[in-house]
């Protein structure tokens, strides 16, 4: 009765997650919101045009650089202003170039020089993603949302069993109801940007290390560097919750006078298969072979 219990809970917010949305992707469809991706300055755009290259055949990216949105120009052209004698060479780099916009083919061809030539601005694996699903169906992001609003029922999921594993039933029903009608994640997940997808690998890493904990079975940590190295390709800052799980499961194993290495070995492992696909790309383009997002240390910086 218990087990039934629970497994309608479940259903039950399930069905909860997937009408809200249903309602939700309707209503926005009568609204502009839903096409966000056709602002030029905007990430969205970049994943779109992105995917629709990886969708057209370049599966290396070579065709992607660096988005001139309007303050990449502007932070160009400063530079080019005080230093005039780069000006001729950028030229002849920029003279390949398709774009009519000649200043702003100028201002790519710097910005080449600044984070490397075939280095992917962005982490690639959304955009991949995309292209895939464009490929397959065809290049509307409309899509991309209904694979979104699949993984934001999926997060919900995830926090109803997690909160169950660690709280009990009684929490895991009110988490799950209340991550069913989380609007912000209803937002997201109907705009062409990765957040939806960084909620759910987030959660899933924090449900495997919690098997991990309790089951102790090193196939876990296998599966856990795989997902940990898929996450790291969505979003790059992933390597830093990874050092942290890391480093807490490798104290616990210490603490609990565990055999180490042998766990650890197959979370390497599985990490490095997962990243395998990007080292290869980068070696056939003559890019770092691991390098990741080379913008994220103008984030990091104008948003600080």
């Amino acid at each position: 009765m218990n087990m039934l219990r629970r497994h309608g809970m479940l259903a039950t917010i399930v069905a909860l997650s997937v009408i809200v949305r249903i309602i939700y992707f309707v209503q926005l469809q009568k609204s502009p919101c839903i096409w966000q991706h056709r602002w030029t300055q905007s990430d969205m755009f970049y994943f779109d045009q992105w995917g629709q290259a990886i969708a057209a055949g370049d599966w290396l990216s070579k065709t992607v650089s660096v988005p001139m949105h309007n303050w990449h120009v502007n932070i160009a052209m400063e530079h080019l202003n005080r230093n005039l004698a780069q000006l001729t060479p950028l030229h002849a780099k920029a003279a390949e170039d398709p774009d009519p916009d000649r200043v702003r083919a100028v201002a790519r061809a710097l910005w080449s020089e600044w984070l490397g030539k075939h280095v992917f601005y962005q982490d690639p694996l959304y955009s991949y993603l995309t292209g895939i699903i464009y490929a397959i169906l065809n290049p509307d992001p409309g899509w991309v949302f209904l694979f979104q609003m699949l993984a934001g029922v999926t997060t919900t999921v995830l926090i109803f069993l997690i909160a169950r594993f660690c709280f009990g039933p009684a929490v895991a029903g009110i988490a799950g109801l209340l991550a069913a009608l989380y609007s912000p994640a209803l937002y997201y997940e109907l705009v062409l940007v990765r957040e939806s997808l960084i909620t759910m690998m987030s959660l899933l890493l924090a449900g495997l290390t919690l098997l991990i904990l309790k089951y102790r079975q090193r196939h876990w940590w296998f599966l856990t560097g795989i997902v940990l190295g898929i996450a790291i390709l969505l979003k790059s800052t992933f390597i830093l919750l990874g050092l942290g799980l890391t480093a807490g499961l490798t104290v616990k194993q210490w603490r609990e006078r565990q055999a180490l290495m042998p766990s650890l070995s197959l979370l390497v492992i599985g990490l490095i298969l997962a990243l395998s696909p990007l080292v290869a790309r980068n070696l056939l383009v003559g890019a770092s072979p691991f390098s990741l997002a080379s913008g994220g240390i103008n984030t990091l910086i104008f948003h600080n």
